[in-house]
């Protein structure tokens, strides 16, 4: 049965579409709604988000994703509006508060003269430099360490007319190319470099009124993917024209892509950050295989001779008395006495025996999980088991218990149980995070609950696609013996093993997890360039 608050959330919508007549012409799209509901969704507004999807769903009732997010909102909704944690908008704070499609602000189409200026546009100069490697400790003025440095890679150098070359400069670096030197000399310097030529750089401090003053403009063009909905390219543009408060951005409809002119720099980092938007991230395949070897081998062996002896009163018995008064399982007896007197020792014949047994299972466990690159893929393999968390014993033991309230049980997962984190990187290698947990039910109990064995692993691995990775140590092995004999003759040492009754248990489990990653998706890309920024106003995207 629905509560009143949930009755009064449907009551809200019936009323209100009863009363507009569904005129719904100056009311946001549907397609509007449906991404004010997930906005909402995301930040925790749960009734107002499971509103917007009712509505959405009214609209477009052939729609199934407006439908089954309505459903999956609405127990939580109902329970949060009922306890009074949210509140439950009118209609006409709701529709407000989302943004119609047409005052969204569009991408500005690539126009003829825009066109234009982009034909215009050169590309920077291509660097030609040596791919050898040098080592640098040097310690001076800015100008002649730069002099020195790119002297090595046959570099010229052009400085700016008002640069003030740092007096005393400290640049130590090992075995680097020329963007590794470049990178790190920038950053001593607090300088940002581009090339004029093929042979040569010009050098500048790294401030905003240089960058501007010296900085070429560029026009970058990034494509869109097929997939990609137009609302969502429009409001990625937006977000990174607003957040590096771009000079030009333009969409080119004859080849589906956005166009970005601005100074280099700048360009380059809003590049990066609307190609990290617009395409779907990186997605790795992991190909998990889990082997299992188990061996277990016992050995029964020794003399069975008999530990406990019954008396018995024969004297004075009738036949079927002596029968009914004899122990189950004894047959010869060692009389003694006579007449009513007597009596009778009880006895069992020894057994002497030797009995081995070895048994070998193999177990492959193969699988293969899907994950996007830095996310976290969970996988178990094994058992739940039922764990008493809380136990009441105080008066179980009374005919009638008071009070006995059932225990809390907590679902354990025995097995393996691995989180894995892929990361892909640029070269095409997979960093792979690992988490390993082992866990098993021990021998020990206490107030019923059973021991568990716990072992875990965490490291990280970096391979090439399709190279295997090996995951070892979760080993197990249980070695259990007991004597059975005479008090006295089983623990004398050297007869223990021939008078009393031996049995020896082995049992040794080794397990190895196998990791092979591939890609399904790369992530995109993005051509470097051949030279750096510099350090303060260069590519510095955060991501």
């Amino acid at each position: 049965m629905l509560g009143s608050t949930s009755k009064s959330v449907l009551k809200f919508f019936v009323v209100f579409l009863l009363a507009t007549g569904f005129c719904l012409a100056a009311d946001p799209g549907v397609a509007a709604l449906a991404r004010a509901a997930d906005k909402a969704r995301n930040s925790g507004q749960v009734v107002r988000a499971y509103l917007l999807y009712a509505e959405a769903a009214a609209r477009d009732p052939h729609n199934e994703s407006y439908r089954e997010n309505r459903n999956a909102l609405k127990p939580l909704a109902d329970l949060l509006s009922k306890a009074g944690v949210q509140s439950v908008p009118n209609r006409a704070e709701l529709l407000a508060s989302v943004t119609p499609e047409s005052e969204q602000q569009p991408i500005d189409r690539l126009t003829a003269e825009e066109r234009q200026k982009q034909s215009e546009l050169q590309p920077p100069p291509k660097l030609d430099v040596t791919a050898s490697r040098h080592d640098f400790h040097l310690r001076g003025e800015g100008k002649k360490i730069f002099d020195t440095v790119t002297q090595a890679y046959g570099v010229g150098l052009v400085f700016d007319p008002l640069f003030q070359s740092q007096p005393n400069v400290q640049f130590d670096v090992q075995d680097v190319d020329f963007k590794t030197a470049m990178k790190a000399l920038t950053a001593a310097t607090n300088t940002f470099i581009f090339p004029i030529s093929n042979h040569a750089i010009f050098v500048a401090a790294d401030t905003l009124q240089k960058r501007e003053e010296y900085e070429p403009q560029i026009s970058m063009t990034v494509p869109l993917p097929n997939t990609t909905d137009p609302k969502e390219v429009t409001e990625a543009a937006n977000a990174v024209r607003l957040i590096f408060n771009l000079r030009h951005v333009s969409y080119d409809s004859s080849n589906r892509s956005i166009i970005i002119r601005d100074r280099l720099s700048r360009a380059r980092s809003a590049q990066v950050l609307l190609e990290s938007l617009i395409h779907p991230r990186a997605q790795v395949a992991l190909e998990v295989q889990i082997l299992t070897l188990d061996h277990q081998s016992t050995l029964h062996y020794g003399l069975s001779l008999p530990t406990s002896f019954p008396i018995v009163n024969l004297g004075g018995l009738s036949s079927k008395q002596i029968i009914t008064s004899i122990p189950q399982g004894f047959v010869n007896f060692l009389t003694f006495g006579g007449g009513a007197t007597l009596f009778g020792i009880g006895l069992t014949d020894a057994q002497a025996f030797a009995m081995a047994s070895k048994a070998w299972t193999r177990n492959i466990y193969d699988a293969t999980v899907v994950v996007s690159s830095g996310e976290t893929a969970n996988l178990h393999i094994g058992d739940k088991y039922p764990i008493a968390t809380s136990l009441y014993t105080g008066a179980s033991q009374l005919a009638s218990p008071l009070y006995a309230p059932a225990p809390e049980i907590q679902q354990v997962d025995l097995g393996i149980v691995l989180k894995l984190k892929p990361q892909l990187h640029s070269d095409g290698d997979v960093s792979l995070d690992v988490e390993a947990q082992y866990q098993a039910l021990g021998t020990l109990t206490f107030n019923t609950v059973p021991e568990i064995l716990d072992r875990e692993f965490k490291g990280s691995v970096r391979l090439h696609v399709g190279q295997w990775a090996v995951l070892a140590g979760l080993d197990t092995q249980t070695s259990t013996e007991s004597h059975t004999g005479l008090p006295g003759l089983a623990e004398v040492p050297g007869l223990r093993e021939v008078l009393s009754e031996v049995n020896r248990s082995h049992m040794n489990s080794q397990t190895l997890v196998l990791l092979k990653p591939h890609i399904l998706r790369d992530k995109p890309l993005i051509d470097g360039p051949e030279y750096y920024y510099g350090s303060s106003f260069g590519r510095k995207v955060l991501l």
